[in-house]
C-alpha cells in the first residue's frame, strides 16, 4: 500500500508554499538576457517607474514550455535549441521580448520560475482551495 503525507504534514507543505510563491507583473523589456535556459533574470521598477532592483530566477521545463508557446517558437525548435544551442535560444527568446511591448505574469515558487502567463492570469491563492476542501468546506 502506497503512503502519503498526513493532513498534518500538508498542511504544513502548503502553508510553506504559500509564504514562498511569489507572482510578478513583468514587460517583456524588463526581461534580462543572461544564463538561459537555466535561468531567467527581471529588472523590477517601482509604481513610478524607478529602478529597485534585479532579480534571477532558475527555470522549469513547465515555464519553458509557456514561454515558448507565449513567443511562437515551436516547442521542437525550442528544445532543440535549448539542448544545443542555449545561445541561440537566449538571443531568440530576448529578441522577441524586446520588440514586444507586452506584459507577462511570472510565477515563482522557491526562487524557481516556474510559470509564463498572460498579465490577465490572476495570482490565485492556491494554497486555501485545499485547506477549505481538507476542512469539509463546500466550494
Amino acid at each position: 500500500m502506497k503512503t502519503g503525507r498526513t493532513l498534518q504534514e500538508l498542511a504544513v507543505e502548503l502553508h510553506r508554499q504559500a509564504k514562498s510563491k511569489r507572482d510578478f507583473v513583468v514587460h517583456s523589456k524588463s526581461f534580462i538576457a543572461g544564463a538561459m535556459p537555466e535561468r531567467i533574470s527581471i529588472n523590477r521598477y517601482d509604481s513610478n517607474g524607478r529602478f529597485v532592483e534585479m532579480e534571477s530566477f532558475g527555470t522549469t521545463n513547465l515555464f519553458h514550455r509557456q514561454l515558448g508557446d507565449a513567443l511562437g517558437i515551436p516547442s521542437r525548435y525550442y528544445d532543440k535549441m535549448k539542448d544545443e544551442l542555449p545561445d541561440l535560444l537566449a538571443e531568440n527568446v530576448f529578441q522577441w521580448l524586446r520588440n514586444g511591448n507586452k506584459r507577462y505574469m511570472l510565477r515563482t515558487l522557491d526562487g524557481q520560475a516556474r510559470a509564463f502567463l498572460s498579465d490577465r492570469a490572476r495570482h490565485r491563492p492556491d494554497a486555501r482551495r485545499p485547506r477549505r476542501k481538507l476542512r469539509g468546506d463546500a466550494q
